[in-house]
């Protein structure tokens, strides 16, 4: 399954040391994220493709060092995304 921002390069952000903010303007939503959530989300936001999980896995961990935990915070971040309406399942 691949993913698609929902405003196609249209989120705003504002990053701080450990947090990210997040401007929905398509549904005007504002949220606040991890650190690493925010670029992961910015990162969907401003690709002109999608992405599916695994591929983000390898574009944010060394495959070397990659943990349990890097995966769980991946795939979780993916799925409060989708529930939040900041992104969407993309066509095959």
């Amino acid at each position: 399954m691949s993913w698609l921002s929902i405003a196609r390069g249209g989120l705003k952000f504002k990053h701080w040391p450990a947090e990210c903010l997040v401007f929905n303007p398509v549904n005007g939503s504002t949220h606040l994220l991890s650190e690493f959530a925010g670029m992961v989300l910015e990162y969907l936001d401003r690709a002109e493709r999608s992405f599916t999980e695994e591929q983000l896995q390898a574009l944010f961990f060394d495959a070397d060092m990659q943990s349990e935990a890097d995966q769980q915070a991946l795939h979780q971040a993916l799925h409060a995304f989708h529930s939040l309406g900041l992104i969407e399942r993309a066509e095959p």
